[in-house]
Parts: C-alpha cells; structure tokens; sequence
C-alpha cells in the first residue's frame, strides 16, 4: 500500500499537502507519522489545545493553508466565530488558559524562538503537567515544520475550508 493510501486509510480523505508531499513517499511517510504523533496520540493535550497551538502557530507563521485546516477543526471542538475572530487577529482570548496556550504559540513560531519558561509557568497554573506541556511544545514545534512546508510548496487550499471569521 502506497503511503497516500495509508493516510486516506487513516484520515478518510487525503489533504493537498500530503499529495504535495508524496513525490518524496519516505518523506512523507515520516511527516505523517509525526503529524499522527503530535496531533492525534491519546493522552496529555487535550485534541481542543493542540488544534488551538496548531492554529495559534499557523497563524504567527502566516500559513493561510494549515490556518483554514485547523480552524475547522478548532470550530469542531467548540470555538465560536468571535473566538476564532480574535486568534486569528491576534488579540487577546477571553479564556486565560487559551491566551496561555496563544502566547506559547507565538513565542516558539517567533525568528529565534523566545524562552518559554514564564510561559511554562503559565501554563502549569491551569494544570498542564511536564507530559502535557511537551506535547504543547511538540505540537508548535511540529507545525512550524507543516507551515514552512505548505508554504514552500505553495499547496493551494482545498474546496469548503472556513475562509477567516470577517472574510
């Protein structure tokens, strides 16, 4: 089995960055087996915070493509328009703990990463133990790497994504 079938398998559907990727198949094996570890494994995160990171990062790195995937996603775990609204212009969440989670984002999608210990500290005041918060770290780590991708592939975005809340 081709890896793009492996992930229509996993996924139900094959996004356009995988396709773009599958020229290079263990590449993309190896891409998708990340994205499946820091977006999708059980336990630690919760799937609300890491699709936050996910858009949180997309949106510090500018990447219109990972953005309209993981608004979706985020919508499904409960966010309203205003909420998706606010992340995307960059002002602050009305949730603490998301604001949390936004400024994590955008201190390891900053050109030279900024220390997150303040950062680490926030967090931990809203429960996210040491597992939790590395997955935090893993999942922004890992986007920048989707980001840069999508964006130097120039993947163009697939029918039916939410265009921004205001769009």
């Amino acid at each position: 089995m081709d890896a793009l079938d492996e992930i229509a398998a996993a996924r139900g559907h094959v996004s356009n960055l995988w396709r773009a990727l599958a020229e290079d198949e263990p590449f993309l094996r190896a891409a998708f087996r990340l994205y499946e570890s820091a977006i999708r494994v059980p336990g630690g995160l919760p799937p609300r915070d890491r699709e936050l990171l996910c858009l949180a990062t997309s949106v510090a790195n500018r990447c219109a493509y990972c953005a309209a995937h993981h608004r979706r996603h985020l919508r499904r775990e409960g966010f309203s328009d205003d909420q998706l609204a606010r992340l995307e212009r960059g002002e602050a969440l009305a949730d603490p703990r998301d604001e949390a989670l936004r400024g994590l984002a955008n201190a390891l999608a900053a050109p030279a990463a900024a220390p997150v210990a303040s950062h680490r500290l926030a967090l931990r005041s809203f429960g996210l133990d040491d597992l939790a918060f590395q997955q935090a770290v893993q999942v922004c780590a890992a986007y920048a790497l989707f980001n840069r991708l999508a964006l130097a592939l120039e993947t163009p975005l697939e029918p039916g994504f939410l265009q921004p809340p205001g769009a």
